[in-house]
């Protein structure tokens, strides 16, 4: 299963990124979401390094994946 998920301050969140590819986060949408929009902030105002934000997007998208479940129909 090919599943794709784009970090960036612009895009959509990451439920609705799942939901266009038949997929959903489920119970973990909401925390995961969090954690992404205190990434990019934090990115954006210079208190995390540029290492240390692909690290720790490295380690969110480790968590998405494993969240990460087909929609039932």
């Amino acid at each position: 299963m090919d599943v794709r998920f784009n970090y960036g301050a612009l895009n959509d969140d990451l439920e609705t990124q799942a939901n266009a590819q038949g997929l959903t986060l489920g119970d973990k949408a909401e925390v995961l979401e969090k954690l992404h929009f205190g990434l990019v902030i934090n990115f954006v105002h210079g208190t995390l390094t540029d290492g240390e934000y692909r690290k720790a997007l490295a380690r969110l998208h480790k968590q998405v994946m494993k969240a990460v479940k087909k929609i039932e129909k």
